[in-house]
């Protein structure tokens, strides 16, 4: 059950190709302040799941004041991954204003990139996410992870980052983004947590974990439930 993964019962702040919708309404401020976004709700779970992912936080300041304004979610896939994009975007509907756009890219590096993403509306019930894996505008891991790490937060985390290797029967978590003290933590967290049997690989000038084969099963155990069908492989599961 999720208390039993969660060690902390408050922290409030509260398929398809991608096709266009109406234009919603405009929030309004007064609107927004009644959005509720708790840490123990499923969305709220999965945020801290694609944080640790693909997902990002935009918090702009005032060029006048120096204010800090309310913060915003935001989430991207290629279109190689459309169904995995519609499944988070309808976790996160609620909070969007309009539907999710196009992108179009070129990278010197990697060549054209074509993908989706939304964007949340800013919300005052975002800004505790902010706070927690945000510092001087860089996405740094929280010392107490282990504290908003369950079923729901390892499931995205893994479905947006998660590498399932057929031949070991391992699974890599490409933390490529974090330093060596946040790969710790995060390694941890998983042994206390979910008493996982995990390891650190180092790959050029960054860390990656490894989950090894002898908890494969007690991973899909846990988080088969909350994937889309189309990430099954990153579990070594077919889809039936």
């Amino acid at each position: 059950t999720f208390n039993e993964y969660l060690d902390i019962s408050v922290l409030q702040c509260a398929v398809i190709p991608v096709t266009v919708s109406s234009a919603k309404k405009r929030i309004s401020k007064e609107e927004r302040g009644k959005f509720v976004l708790s840490i123990d709700s499923k969305e709220g779970q999965a945020l801290i799941g694609h944080l640790l992912g693909d997902g990002w936080l935009i918090r702009n300041k005032s060029k006048k004041t120096g204010a800090l304004y309310n913060a915003r979610f935001c989430y991207s896939q290629s279109v190689i991954h459309t169904d995995y994009f519609n499944f988070v975007y309808n976790i996160f509907k609620p909070y969007c204003q309009g539907p999710p756009y196009q992108l179009n890219r070129f990278s010197k590096l990697t060549g054209p990139y074509s993908g989706f993403q939304f964007n949340t509306v800013v919300l005052p019930c975002i800004n505790l996410y902010h706070e927690l894996f945000y510092k001087s505008g860089k996405k740094h891991i929280p010392e107490n992870i282990i504290d908003y790490l369950t079923p729901i937060s390892l499931s995205q985390w893994i479905q947006d980052d998660g590498g399932y290797h057929i031949r070991d029967h391992i699974l890599t978590l490409y933390t490529n983004g974090f330093s060596e003290f946040e790969v710790d933590l995060l390694i941890e967290a998983l042994i206390k947590k979910f008493d996982l049997k995990c390891r650190k690989e180092r790959k050029g000038a960054n860390y990656q974990i490894v989950i090894v084969k002898s908890s494969m099963d007690k991973v899909r155990n846990m988080v088969l439930e909350h994937f889309d069908k189309s990430m099954y492989y990153k579990l070594g599961v077919n889809v039936s």
